[in-house]
């Protein structure tokens, strides 16, 4: 045992002994970690290629002699970083402007509730024209904006009266509108 890491290695026909391959990989993590650190913009970035860099290097320990896994380790790992370079700048990455969550909600309705909406809207215009004439033409006249007192004298009829038109055509729409939300 070494500094507290258990290196397991294996004798060599000339009495040498080698080095184990997974130690070495475990040993070389941190520094490469941090060698990538310096060569890419992010944490992420750098941790990513330290992971792909090990992974690559699987490929070659048993075929390559010891004092060529570190170099071959660090080349596999420069053009690792080049690589991602070259990807940033084709992508243009540093262009790039972050969206936050808040910016991607529409404030618009969605499909389906528009649908529903119109929905609606087909059923009040359908209750507003199965009034009787006179009470539609009242109540329209007041959803234009038109006061009580002004459709009265229009029509020559009292305040009251104007009411009770008004209160009929919303009373058909509180009915329609409730066996409409029944269906839902």
């Amino acid at each position: 045992m070494a500094n507290g890491v258990d290196i397991a290695v294996c004798s060599l026909p000339d009495g040498g002994r080698e080095p184990d391959f997974e130690t070495f990989l475990r040993e070389q993590r941190s520094p490469l970690a941090s060698f990538l650190r310096r060569r890419l913009h992010t944490e992420e970035d750098a941790q990513d290629a330290t992971q792909e860099s090990l992974m690559r290097m699987l490929r070659y320990g048993r075929t390559e002699p010891p004092p060529a896994w570190k170099p071959l380790l660090y080349r596999i790992a420069t053009n690792i970083a080049c690589d991602r370079a070259r990807t940033r700048t084709a992508r243009h990455a540093d262009q790039h402007v972050s969206l936050e969550i808040a910016e991607l909600i529409s404030e618009e309705p969605s499909a389906e509730q528009q649908l529903v909406r119109e929905q609606e809207m087909a059923m009040l215009r359908e209750t507003i024209f199965a009034l009787p004439e006179k009470c539609r033409d009242i109540f329209l006249l007041h959803m234009d904006g038109m006061t009580y007192a002004d459709i009265a004298a229009r029509y020559g009829l009292s305040q009251k009266m104007i009411e009770k038109y008004i209160s009929r055509a919303l009373a058909a729409l509180r009915a329609k509108g409730k066996a409409y939300s029944e269906t839902l």
